[in-house]
């Protein structure tokens, strides 16, 4: 097997629909001086064993902290995982489940059932996000998931229709990149909807996107996940629930953020696949989740458009050092919506170079899970439970239960945005700092590449 080998400081572009406004680099969460210069571009990656993902043979060695698991502590997908009672609805307290996320939403086991239906029933009222982003209703939700949802447990928790595909650990967020200071990025779970009365994965993802708490330096939180047992080992579902409590426990639900992706409730009306962003909400003391603006990516109306071409035209120069901000509010979408897999935005003006209109589509929802990324195998989305319905509705013949990754995400050759990810945990893990309490790690156990 060949092993990629790299430790050295870098902040890397993360997964192009994570734009944060005024970052930047794309994809970190650094607020800093807009006009500080670019960084230099990354080296080209080296070849890795191809041997597909879910094998979990795909690793990425740094001289200073051995290897780093791209399936172990980046995107976790282990049949084991997300089969144990960690991930289930019906069991109070799993560390992974659905249940346990709207209920520290929520902020009340008591009240997640109703935050979970109002949240699922707004999709059929909402008509506009803001001032002047209209969005479709999609009427569906009430006899895909609210309806069935209600028949099978009577909106019992331990009937939710959602269950876990993958945990995401997002260090590559992190605000800087010396792995002391900072905010530590995120921890994200992802999960699918299923038929309440079947069990099987409807065509509709949901991401929890959970900041992680200032209670660990983003090295001491990088040596928590790298502190964990291999996967092969029956400690390792245990160890993996601990550290997704301890990252629970003290986590803000003011800063998380909800995602979806999905088609599942348009199809009956011939609506295109599309995706939402959602925020805790309070008025007269309950909590709901709201949708919200998506500040980097335009209405859909707005394609072709003379105003979206003199925004882009205005900002061409940070667009080419890879820089990213907010469009202004009125051009902001309440929904993203891909009418195909190949969706690309277009431009009314032709003196914008390329480069630059495709930086700038990269940054949007529907250009990242569109037509900006290369060809890829999983159409629409980026990560997909093995039974999920394909493209065109239909499920597979064959269904697995092991969750399908993009190749954007990884290509099984050594290239893709989980290998870029890679670097920047080996850049935190390498820092000149010390583990940290919590982590795991006894201090001085892995020498600075610095």
């Amino acid at each position: 097997m060949r092993i990629l080998r790299i430790c050295f400081p870098l902040v890397l572009i993360a997964t192009s629909c994570d734009f944060r406004v005024g970052d930047d680099v794309p994809g970190s969460s650094s607020y800093g001086d807009p006009d500080s210069p670019p960084l230099p571009p990354e080296p080209p990656p080296s070849t890795m064993n191809p041997t597909p993902p879910v094998d979990g043979a795909d690793l990425f060695r740094t001289p200073c902290a051995g290897p780093i698991d791209l399936f172990k502590e980046l995107l976790v997908i282990d049949p084991a995982v997300l089969a144990s009672s960690e991930a289930r609805n019906d069991v109070a307290g799993a560390a992974f489940s659905f249940r346990s996320r709207l209920e520290e939403l929520s902020e009340s086991a008591d009240d997640a059932a109703r935050f979970a239906v109002e949240w699922l029933e707004s999709w059929k009222s909402t008509t506009q996000v803001g001032l002047v982003a209209a969005v479709q209703p999609r009427f569906d939700v009430e006899n895909i998931l609210v309806e069935p949802w209600k028949q099978a447990g009577g909106y019992g928790m331990s009937f939710l229709p959602f269950r876990l595909i993958a945990i995401v650990n997002r260090l590559d967020l992190a605000s800087s990149a010396d792995g002391c200071t900072g905010d530590a990025g995120e921890i994200r779970f992802v999960y699918t909807a299923v038929n309440p009365s079947l069990g099987n994965a409807l065509a509709m993802t949901v991401i929890v996107e959970v900041p992680y708490p200032s209670t660990r330096s983003p090295r001491a939180w990088a040596d928590a996940w790298h502190a964990l047992p291999s996967p092969a080992s029956s400690s390792y579902v245990p160890a993996l629930a601990a550290l997704v409590r301890d990252a629970m426990r003290d986590a803000d639900p003011e800063r998380t953020r909800v995602r979806t992706n999905e088609i599942a409730l348009g199809q009956s009306q011939n609506q295109p696949w599309e995706l939402r962003q959602f925020a805790l909400m309070r008025a007269d003391g309950q909590a709901s989740l709201a949708p919200t603006l998506i500040a980097t990516t335009p209405r859909d109306d707005l394609d072709g458009s003379s105003s979206l071409g003199a925004w882009i035209e205005d900002h061409r120069d940070r667009l080419a050092k890879g820089v990213t901000d907010a469009l202004a509010i009125t051009m902001q979408a309440g929904a993203s919506s891909m009418p195909e897999a190949n969706f690309r935005w277009t431009l009314a003006s032709a003196v914008v170079p390329e480069s630059v209109r495709h930086t700038f589509g990269l940054s949007t929802c529907n250009g990242c899970h569109g037509g900006e990324r290369p060809a890829d195998v999983l159409p629409f989305q980026h990560l997909a439970p093995g039974d999920a319905p394909n493209s065109a509705g239909y499920y597979d013949v064959r269904p697995t239960q092991r969750t399908r990754v993009s190749t954007f995400l990884y290509d099984g050759h050594g290239g893709g945005e989980l290998v870029r990810r890679a670097q920047s945990m080996a850049s935190i893990l390498c820092s000149s700092c010390s583990p940290g309490p919590g982590s795991g790690v006894p201090p001085d156990s892995y020498p600075s590449c610095r």
